[in-house]
């Protein structure tokens, strides 16, 4: 059949035998409006595709859908095509080849691509393009325009759609997938430009219809929203779970895999990525640089963040919050002296955190490189790694921390803040000679920290701060080795210190000068810097070493009675 031309009449339909058709892929074959029908595999030039950027080959694309029916597949080699279609038939696998471009018509509001069936393949190497024109038109403020979107019409579940091998390029959403269990988005290039809202969006909002949105795969792409004009509001990739009008979790998404990404943002743009109301979550292999923060993983359970890179956010590195049961390991923050990394949730803009009714429990730590982060705010609220409200059980091992040359008094390696039940074990931490403490502890306690390397701080290795009315019980501070730093530990605040208060085998050099380790006299010992007698409250049992005191009847206080503290002459 090369060479032949067939006209097909409205209303009449040429069907084709079960081999097909074999024609060249660059030549018109069908005319007439026509159907074509038996082709399991067509080219959209078949149909009168042009490809020539600036005629709309909408038509034509529409033509070639439904000539490859169900299962079917249409090739787009070459050309510039601009083009707007959904795509409703099952199972259809476009392949979209390296020469070939899809243009959204200039003027237009919706998506290039809007599919509407079950298990669809985009892939090929080519490029969709947004068109930047578009961006300024009303499409922004719906959020009804972009590259992609996969949606069902009636609200429910539309199932794995397969994005492979693309370049998706200057639209407000470059993938909008809402409730698609089954996603992928693999091998692809994300660029966003102008005022755009985010690369990728996996979500479900807002509809009782969408029961169950698992099994996300995200992996080996690379985003770029450097060129985005939106401050604040610019997302490189979002995957959220299911919600109402209230915002309120109704469901989450679950069995996400979030892995070999590499994201670049502006300093001033939002999250690089961020993974909200997601059960059983694996986030490992990423890098990012730019945005606000790095990646952000909240409200869920069960998550696994590992081998992630963050460069250069303009607050986090990554931020978890309202999480449990989740392990973040071996991941690597280079600040810029702006920066730190932290696990989160409240209300302080000093330490980017957000909802404070929410809370991190069950939550592990380790093997986190953290290189040049320092405080960002007032009070020295900010750490290299922290973590706040009320949380529970939380293990920090192996936390290596290297303060920024320019930091203040404010940073610390490890700012944990009202966790009740935690253990600091292994690691190293410098502070550059000016950082406050390696642990700055705020209303926590059931405790331990042991093993930890410290150097080059200006306070203590712990510095303990309650606020009025809480009493710190249970810490066990134990071999520990410290270099250049002022003492073991120091309390400030207005609470209290209470029982079970131990410091043992903690070896220095100090800054201050050390005095002999008591701690065989007594089981609970508490000490810091300064001299004469303590103002601050006591536990029964618990010891204060005067770290300048100038001979033993001045070297030791205990607490006896209880809140009084009592001084003593050792032998």
């Amino acid at each position: 059949l090369q060479g032949c031309t067939f006209s097909v009449s409205s209303g009449q339909t040429l069907t084709f035998p079960a081999n097909g058709l074999d024609a060249s892929p660059y030549v018109q074959v069908f005319t007439g409006s026509g159907n074509v029908a038996g082709l399991s595999t067509v080219e959209v030039p078949w149909f009168g595709a042009l490809g020539n950027g600036t005629t709309v080959d909408t038509a034509a694309f529409t033509a070639a859908k439904l000539a490859a029916g169900v299962n079917g597949t249409v090739y787009v080699r070459s050309g510039i095509f601009p083009v707007q279609i959904t795509l409703d038939q099952t199972g259809q696998s476009w392949h979209i080849l390296p020469a070939a471009t899809l243009l959204q018509p200039s003027g237009t509001t919706l998506f290039t691509l809007t599919v509407t069936a079950n298990n669809v393949t985009l892939d090929g190497g080519g490029t969709l393009d947004g068109n930047l024109v578009n961006l300024a038109s009303s499409c922004a403020s719906s959020l009804a325009c972009g590259n992609i979107k996969a949606a069902n019409s009636s609200g429910a579940a539309l199932s794995n759609l397969h994005i492979d091998h693309l370049t998706i390029l200057d639209s407000y959403r470059g993938v909008y997938a809402l409730c698609v269990p089954g996603f992928k988005l693999t091998n692809s290039s994300l660029y966003s430009g102008a005022a755009a809202d985010a690369s990728l969006m996996f979500a479900g909002w807002y509809s009782s219809s969408c029961p169950d949105m698992g099994f996300v795969d995200v992996e080996d792409n690379y985003f770029d929203t450097t060129a985005a004009t939106g401050v604040g509001g610019v997302y490189s990739s979002q995957i959220w779970g299911f919600y109402n009008s209230s915002g309120n979790t109704i469901s989450y998404t679950h069995d996400v895999i979030f892995s070999h990404n590499k994201i670049t943002k502006r300093l001033s743009q939002m999250d690089s990525t961020e993974i909200r109301a997601v059960n059983r979550a694996t986030v490992d292999g990423n890098v990012t640089s730019g945005g606000n923060m790095g990646i952000s993983v909240v409200g869920g359970s069960s998550q696994t963040i590992s081998h992630n890179v963050g460069y250069s956010s303009m607050r986090n590195c990554w931020e978890a919050g309202g999480n449990t049961n989740s392990v973040y390991d071996a991941n690597t923050c280079y600040g810029n002296g702006v920066t730190y990394a932290d696990i989160t949730y409240g209300t302080d803009d000093n330490t980017g955190l957000w909802t404070p009714v929410e809370y991190n429990s069950n939550i592990t730590v380790s093997n986190e490189q953290i290189y040049g982060t320092t405080t960002y705010g007032v009070d020295a609220i900010g750490a290299g790694m922290g973590s706040t409200l009320p949380n529970s059980n939380f293990s920090f091992n192996n936390i290596n921390c290297y303060g920024y040359s320019g930091t203040s008094l404010g940073f610390s390696c490890l700012y944990i803040n009202q966790v009740q039940g935690f253990s600091v074990t292994g690691g190293s931490m410098d502070g550059n000679g000016l950082a406050r403490s390696p642990v700055y502890l705020v209303n926590s306690d059931r405790g331990t920290i042991t093993g930890v390397n410290a150097e080059h701080f200006a306070g203590p290795l712990v510095t303990i701060y309650d606020s009025s009315g809480v009493t710190t019980h249970s810490l066990n501070i134990t071999g520990n080795q410290m270099y250049l730093v002022s003492a073991p530990i120091a309390a400030s605040g207005a609470g209290a210190l209470g029982t079970n208060i131990v410091l043992k085998d903690n070896t220095g050099p100090f800054t201050s000068a050390p005095i002999p380790d008591y701690s065989d006299y007594f089981d609970n010992v508490f000490s810091t810097p300064g001299a004469g007698v303590p103002s601050l409250n006591c536990g029964v049992g618990s010891q204060y070493r005067n770290t300048s005191a100038t001979s033993a009847s001045t070297a030791l206080y205990v607490c006896y009675p209880a809140n009084t503290w009592t001084a003593v002459t050792l032998p």
